[in-house]
């Protein structure tokens, strides 16, 4: 069995003009998204999104980390209202604070 040469002229055709205008909108059309999100963030998060390629993957990721603080967020809340107590002596007032 013998191994063919790869010739990459025969087999990748060259783009059309078209094809790579409506690429570089699309690259251009990124920056023009991720540089205002990143300027918004504090530099926390700056820092982790700055080599995200897509501001898709950043608003995916962004979504997945504040659903998960607002889950832990009304967990606390719903805690802190089980173990609130009305005192003995004042039935319609609450201790919580």
């Amino acid at each position: 069995m013998s191994l063919r040469k790869f010739s990459p002229r025969s087999t990748v055709p060259m783009p059309r003009e078209s094809e790579k205008n409506a690429w570089d909108k699309h690259s251009n059309d990124v920056v023009d998204v991720t540089c205002p999100m990143l300027a918004t963030m504090n530099s926390d998060l700056q820092k982790q999104y700055e080599n995200v390629a897509s501001p898709i993957e950043m608003i995916t990721s962004l979504k997945a980390m504040f659903r998960e603080q607002a889950r832990t967020e009304r967990y606390r809340m719903v805690k802190s209202l089980v173990e609130c107590k009305l005192p003995k002596d004042a039935p319609g007032e609450s201790s919580c604070h």
